[in-house]
């Protein structure tokens, strides 16, 4: 009579321990990248880009948001690069990006990594293009069918 007892305690417990993994982790978005306070928009980021970059956590539209300090640092050919604002050792809040991406080469990963580890899910590896996506769009527009630029 006892078995059934003990194994409902043991599930009650198993089901306890797993509903609380996680609550605990801090709430990162798809998208911890602010640029200029505004979210990060992957598909405009160039070598050619500024403006002063955020690591985040919460919601970027909202005032729950705040501030993680981070690394950031180009990587080429497997080789992080200390060169200039380019550190996987210095910790900041913030960043003109302008500053790491004239440093950067087409090919080169740009990182951006949290300095707290409870935060390491909002590591970002941005690869930079040989090209402009944008300018690419703009120059061959014309050959888009339906006329919309996209």
């Amino acid at each position: 009579m006892r078995t059934p007892i003990i194994i409902l305690l043991v599930v009650a417990s198993l089901v306890f321990a797993i509903s609380r993994i996680g609550q605990n982790e801090p709430s990162i978005y798809c998208n911890p990248l602010l640029i200029n306070g505004k979210s990060l928009n992957y598909s405009a980021f160039s070598l050619q880009s500024s403006g002063i970059l955020n690591l985040i956590t919460g919601n970027p539209d909202d005032s729950s948001r705040h501030k993680i300090s981070f690394k950031i640092y180009l990587k080429r050919n497997d080789k992080i690069l200390h060169i200039g604002d380019s550190s996987n050792e210095k910790v900041r809040q913030e960043i003109e990006v302008a500053e790491i991406l004239k440093l950067a080469n087409a090919g080169d990963e740009l990182i951006i990594e949290p300095a707290d580890k409870q935060y390491q899910k909002a590591t970002r590896v941005i690869y930079l293009q040989k090209y402009d996506l944008n300018l690419q769009r703009n120059v061959f527009g014309f050959l888009n069918k339906k006329g919309e630029g996209c």
